[in-house]
């Protein structure tokens, strides 16, 4: 039984390429210490976007907007209460 391999156009092996040359890490970078916030960084993150709905309804959930506590341990996220909800953040340089 022979395998059928997917051919690549040059294009494709091009962005291949492009894409594994460059770590992640390089494209950028976010740093924030929960342990010494006091709320959300509204400049790195957010609590509703677009996107957090998007993973909720395409995974069959409702998206519930967390509830954040901190404290020396750090953030803490509560807010899901039942089946089927979804809750997170999404860092605004995503």
């Amino acid at each position: 039984m022979k395998l059928k391999m997917p051919k690549l156009t040059i294009a494709a092996m091009v962005i291949m390429l492009f894409v594994n040359s460059f770590p992640l890490t390089a494209l950028g970078q976010i740093a924030d210490n929960f342990a010494s916030d006091s709320s959300l960084n509204s400049s790195l993150w957010t609590q509703q976007s677009t996107f957090l709905n998007a993973v909720a309804a395409n995974l069959g959930l409702t998206f519930i907007t967390p509830t954040l506590s901190f404290g020396s341990a750090g953030m803490q996220m509560t807010g899901v209460n039942g089946l089927y909800q979804f809750a997170g953040i999404q860092s605004l340089a995503a």
